[in-house]
């Protein structure tokens, strides 16, 4: 694998991990209005792997292409 494909498939990974955890803390609100059980925990799961993804782009190069921004 080059360089480049690891850097992509990280970006891709990560970028699919923030996509369920904002599902999962969307969730954990809507059952936080509804007051149904496991609310707390949606919500904490999703909060948690939200913080994970984030120090990840946070210590990782930027990207040079200058297409997106970084995080």
């Amino acid at each position: 694998m080059t360089e480049i494909e690891k850097k992509s498939s990280f970006k891709y990974s990560i970028r699919k991990i923030k996509y369920l955890s904002f599902a999962i803390i969307t969730t954990g609100l809507v059952f936080k209005t509804n007051h149904w059980p496991g609310a707390n925990a949606l919500i904490i799961a999703g909060g948690l792997s939200l913080s994970i993804v984030f120090i990840l782009t946070a210590f990782s190069e930027p990207s040079n292409n200058g297409d997106e921004p970084t995080l």
